[in-house]
């Protein structure tokens, strides 16, 4: 099984204090099966063994084996690279507590987006940066196609911060600790992907108006002259645009775009 290329320049969390502060911001039900995702040297998989079954999903067999060790009660190993891991074998509603390998974040956050609807609440800690992303208000800088995708998906609560000098050896970057309550999807599997096309074609080209950006999109073609609304509400840029705009925006545009053949989606 090919493993992440900085699984050897991993850091470990080593303060308790942080791991009981990301237990009681999760607050998972007694007896629900938790899943954890990376398991290092099994910090926060202990305190999870406590309050339920727990199934770990861990890409390195070391870890595994060094956490196997603990003779945790409980505690089932699956060995697989997180991103790929079909979470429909799961429970329904299973919550996701986890310290997540941050070079893979944005591809959990597709994963666990196309498993919301049989996923309980996903409790993470990410990098700092990354988490005012997804926290991100309409017009300011932070704020993107990830935010989008992430709003769309999910509810986004703010947790805490947790300092470098938590984990070792001390990284250069600081962390954040959020909750991802699954949404009810809003439109169907396939507009799902166009209108995507279309957020990331208005973040492609983040300095220019929408209506630029659609033109030139790496994306997204145009099948079909636009009507006046259309050109009007184009005539801004999608950095303050919220999502629910957006999506108001879609309904009106969805029948002159297409993706572009061997577009990079």
């Amino acid at each position: 099984m090919k493993q992440h290329p900085r699984t050897l320049g991993q850091v470990f969390l080593h303060d308790a204090n942080i791991v009981q502060k990301i237990l009681r911001f999760a607050n998972p039900l007694p007896g629900n099966r938790i899943i954890e995702i990376g398991c290092g040297k099994g910090i926060l998989t202990r305190a999870l063994a406590a309050v339920g079954p727990t199934t770990v999903i861990e890409i390195d067999a070391r870890w595994i084996a060094y956490v196997t060790d603990l003779e945790l009660p409980g505690v089932t190993y699956l060995h697989a690279d997180a991103t790929r891991v079909d979470y429909g074998q799961f429970p329904l509603g299973s919550p996701i507590i986890a310290n997540i390998p941050y070079h893979i974040t944005s591809p959990l956050l597709v994963a666990f987006a196309q498993y919301r609807n049989h996923l309980g609440p996903i409790t993470i800690m990410i990098q700092k940066e990354m988490a005012t992303r997804l926290l991100a208000e309409p017009g300011t800088k932070a704020y993107g196609a990830m935010t989008l995708f992430c709003h769309y998906h999910f509810t986004v609560h703010n947790g805490f911060e947790v300092s470098r000098r938590c984990f070792w050896p001390v990284p250069s970057v600081d962390s954040q600790v959020i909750t991802l309550q699954p949404k009810a999807a809003a439109l169907s599997e396939s507009d799902e992907a166009l209108f995507f096309g279309m957020t990331r074609t208005f973040f492609w080209g983040r300095r220019k108006k929408m209506i630029t950006c659609l033109k030139n999109s790496p994306y997204i073609r145009l099948t079909s002259p636009l009507p006046d609304a259309c050109l009007a509400a184009l005539n801004h840029r999608a950095e303050s645009a919220s999502l629910s705009a957006l999506l108001a925006l879609f309904s009106t545009l969805r029948h002159h775009m297409a993706f572009k053949e061997g577009c990079p989606l």
